[in-house]
């Protein structure tokens, strides 16, 4: 269940904020589609976004769920303790209709002595609309009327970088600000330096705060050495001379994979890339439909197209974003690759062959 997880994290902890991971619903098809394992940030204009969690977080399998640090949560699914949301001062109501209200209760939460993770066995599904299905009076942007209570209220010094990245504020009305202010103080709440040296020091990295929200086409890009080759292979099944190749042609998408005599044909060479694709003879991307591993479109979003694996003998292949391991359904020329839950038996332990082109 998607609740237990959550409930257990906040009764050993009542200063924890949980939230799920969110999968994504088509808002036009319903179809649902695992997220990658990620976690909140935001830029200096105060915009959430989606980063990378550290490699060092997921350094074994079990790191795969356990919790995970967030600096920042989406806002819109979270399970926190009711006295401890009454305590630390509920929401603001100075705030009007939508935007920055997640940025500043995450603010709020870890600089007043709380924290917020992110629980890998947690996962919940979320419509993503396209537009939101409502305005705001009057034509007033909320979300930067909003930041600039949060930028005031919450980030001292730091509120030049904010304004200096929304040159638009010009001489918005954000209303009162004294109680929250006074709400701060009450609560003894760190600074904003605190917040940004022990829970985001990303932040003050070159570039990561800049006011972009980050290229659309590769939201959970690991860097933009991506697209570099770590180097081309064929994946073994440990113990044997079988070897993951596409049952069609390489350039077929949609092509399931099987096991067949381990030859150095391109159907079995896999190219794999800084950002944990493996490329199928530089053309297609293995991916994940339904609980097949097949060769699609690569789309530099990590997500389903994103694959781990510890070292380069007799090791599981790891799916992140879907939390299953490849596997073999027979050990047998052309059975078929599936995914499943991970364990060490012996149609799911895999060598990563180097091939020297």
């Amino acid at each position: 269940g998607w609740l237990e997880p959550l409930l257990a994290r906040i009764k050993a902890n009542e200063t924890r904020v949980v939230t799920p991971v969110i999968d994504i619903i088509n808002a036009d098809t319903f179809e649902y589609k695992a997220s990658p394992l990620v976690r909140g940030g935001l830029n200096w204009g105060l915009h959430f976004k989606w980063i990378n969690v550290p490699n060092e977080q997921l350094s074994t399998d079990e790191s795969f769920i356990k919790p995970i640090t967030s600096p920042t949560m989406a806002g819109g699914l979270f399970a926190m303790s009711k006295k401890y949301f009454d305590g630390l001062g509920k929401y603001d109501n100075g705030m009007n209709i939508w935007g920055g209200e997640n940025i500043e209760i995450s603010f709020r939460i870890w600089m007043c002595g709380g924290s917020i993770e992110i629980i890998p066995c947690s996962r919940i599904g979320h419509v993503f609309r396209k537009h939101r299905p409502y305005s705001s009076p009057d034509g007033e942007d909320t979300m930067l009327r909003n930041s600039l209570r949060v930028a005031n209220v919450w980030m001292d010094e730091y509120k030049e970088r904010f304004y200096k990245q929304r040159p638009e504020v010009g001489n918005i009305l954000y209303g009162d600000i004294s109680s929250r202010i006074e709400l701060r103080k009450r609560l003894n709440c760190k600074p904003f330096s605190w917040y940004v040296q022990h829970v985001y020091p990303e932040l003050l990295q070159p570039g990561h705060g800049d006011n972009a929200i980050g290229p659309k086409k590769d939201q959970f890009q690991k860097s933009s050495k991506g697209k570099k080759a770590v180097g081309t292979y064929q994946i073994r099944l440990s113990g044997t001379s079988l070897c993951i190749a596409s049952e069609k042609d390489v350039k077929t998408k949609g092509s399931k994979l099987i096991l067949k005599s381990c030859l150095r044909v391109k159907n079995q060479l896999w190219t794999e890339t800084a950002r944990g694709e493996l490329k199928l003879a530089q053309f297609l991307c293995m991916d994940v439909h339904k609980d097949d591993p097949v060769l699609g479109k690569c789309h530099e979003m990590g997500g389903s197209q994103e694959w781990k694996h510890k070292s380069s003998n007799s090791m599981a292949v790891y799916n992140p974003a879907g939390g299953t391991c490849l596997s073999a359904v027979e050990i047998a020329p052309n059975s078929r690759v599936t995914l499943s839950i991970c364990n060490a038996n012996n149609r799911s332990q895999w060598d990563f062959v180097p091939v020297f082109m």
